[in-house]
């Protein structure tokens, strides 16, 4: 249950729902494993990231204004880490771990 609500709370977003920082961004967790990132040409092509948590899969959008260079840098089996109630990512591959943090000055 909890991925499908956050499916539908991102592509609420896509479509203006307003301080998505707030309301969406912000109070998701996320522990999972990047499956994989397409850019969704049938949906105004939208960055997606697949990812991979306790044998469940799900999609997330993506928009370049939240961080610098994060969908270049992100690759298929990196984890991604985030606690809810943060605007901090974690992103880990192998040893080493990498931070992002969204700006979400934009909404």
């Amino acid at each position: 249950m909890k991925h499908k609500l956050l499916y539908k709370g991102i592509i609420i977003f896509f479509f203006g729902c307003g301080n998505y920082c707030e309301t969406q961004l912000k109070p998701m967790a996320i522990n999972a494993k990047i499956e994989r990132k397409y850019i969704d040409l049938k949906n105004h092509a939208t960055k997606m990231i697949v990812l991979s948590e306790r044998g469940s899969n799900y999609e997330i959008g993506y928009e370049d204004r939240y961080t610098k260079d994060f969908w270049e840098f992100i690759q298929p089996g990196d984890s991604m880490i985030k606690s809810s109630s943060s605007l901090d990512v974690k992103i880990k591959r192998g040893k080493k771990e990498f931070f992002y943090t969204f700006n979400c000055s934009y909404d």
